[in-house]
């Protein structure tokens, strides 16, 4: 189970990388191409704004995983070690009602714009709308991991503290479930 969790983000992480790397490629060809001879690739805006959204909720998937996300602790740090355990409990349920409900929208809307084809390259604008519900499931899922090793009493007090800014801007956020014994929502090293 743990190899096929690392192998998912894996291929997600491949994905982004491509997906950016062709949009860049994309944009900047075209640009050049508009440029220099009046000329540009038909398909160039319509596959860069689909690798866009795939960049963003894959990148958005990969960040929440590794608890890389900015957090603002101001009111948390203030708190006792108790009320910490209260405010991360809580605070993992309220991100699970938005991400359900985006689930159902992104559900929806793929299954109404199954049927309807892209302007230019022509594919089902239903994949357009699956991003969000691979985007939901994971994020549901990685939230659901954390929640349950969290209940469990399997995470220490180290990760119950958000991301912060100043860490983040300068570059040493370390991810605070690299140790928590779990694979799904943990950046670092990952049992086997």
């Amino acid at each position: 189970m743990h190899r096929a969790i690392r192998a998912y983000f894996g291929a997600l992480k491949a994905i982004l990388v491509v997906s950016l790397g062709l949009m860049v490629v994309l944009v900047f060809g075209n640009v050049l191409l508009r440029y220099l001879f009046n000329a540009g690739i038909t398909v160039a805006d319509e596959l860069s704004r689909f690798c866009f959204v795939l960049v963003t909720f894959l990148g958005a998937i990969l960040t929440i995983r590794e608890r890389a996300h900015l957090g603002v602790d101001s009111v948390v740090k203030r708190l006792s070690p108790a009320g910490r355990r209260v405010c991360f409990g809580v605070a993992q349920v309220l991100m699970m009602i938005p991400i359900a409900l985006f689930l159902q929208g992104s559900w929806e809307q793929m299954q109404i714009n199954m049927s309807v084809r892209s302007p230019v390259i022509g594919y089902s604008m239903g994949l357009f709308y699956g991003i969000g519900v691979v985007f939901s499931v994971s994020v549901l899922l990685i939230l659901a991991s954390v929640l349950w090793r969290f209940l469990a009493g399997r995470l220490d007090e180290k990760a119950l503290a958000p991301a912060t800014e100043a860490s983040a801007a300068q570059g040493t956020l370390q991810p605070p479930l690299a140790g928590a014994g779990g694979v799904i929502g943990m950046a670092g090293k990952e049992r086997a």
